[in-house]
């Protein structure tokens, strides 16, 4: 039988807090308490705070079954309010544009990977100042192997690019979140971030 790092949390509405880490093992099933379960270095990261004295929340939107360390928030003394607001919003983004990222499975970068070796091997090399013209220049040659291998390209690419521009995106988001004074400001820059997601994966 698997035994699986839990913590044992306290639901404050927007976030929850915990109390102590157990383990499926020791857990007393007929409690009330909600337990969540924990990836092993998310249980070592808790671990860690709890020792040091800081208050650990965690998200209440996280994505995966077990809770991962961008899911926790770590509350200092030196913390202010719109600190942990920041902080909270930040995660949300984090666990969002992680999961579409999620969608960039292995075969997925092997095909663009892969690919893109064959083309620059046949001399098509394409980038984004180029591609248009790299693109009618294969579809010119007639040849039906090469053209299929350039639709494979062009889907993993889409992809790719996503995920990429969507690094981009949360890094900024990030960058400029530092420099944001108030609660309202914030909800401001992160509600302008879920409107472009939004708008960008329609």
């Amino acid at each position: 039988m698997k035994v699986f790092e839990m913590a044992a949390v306290v639901d404050c509405k927007d976030y929850y807090e915990v109390e102590y880490l157990t383990s499926s093992l020791n857990k007393d099933f007929e409690m009330s308490e909600r337990f969540l379960g924990l990836s092993t270095y998310t249980a070592k990261e808790i671990k860690e705070a709890i020792s040091n004295g800081t208050i650990i929340r965690i998200n209440k939107d996280y994505q995966n079954i077990d809770v991962m360390p961008h899911d926790l928030i770590f509350v200092k003394n030196t913390d202010t309010d719109i600190d942990l607001h920041k902080q909270s919003l930040l995660i949300k983004v984090r666990q969002l544009v992680t999961h579409q990222q999620a969608n960039v499975s292995g075969l997925m970068m092997y095909q663009y990977i892969n690919i893109n070796n064959i083309l620059c091997d046949k001399g098509y090399f394409i980038h984004d100042d180029n591609r248009e013209e790299v693109y009618l220049k294969i579809l010119e040659t007639g040849d039906e192997t090469l053209i299929d291998k350039l639709e494979l390209y062009l889907n993993a690419r889409d992809v790719v690019s996503r995920s990429s521009f969507l690094e981009d995106k949360y890094y900024r988001l990030f960058t400029e979140m530092k420099s944001i004074s108030t609660i309202e400001d914030a909800d401001e820059l992160y509600s302008n971030f879920m409107k472009q997601f939004q708008d960008g994966i329609k």
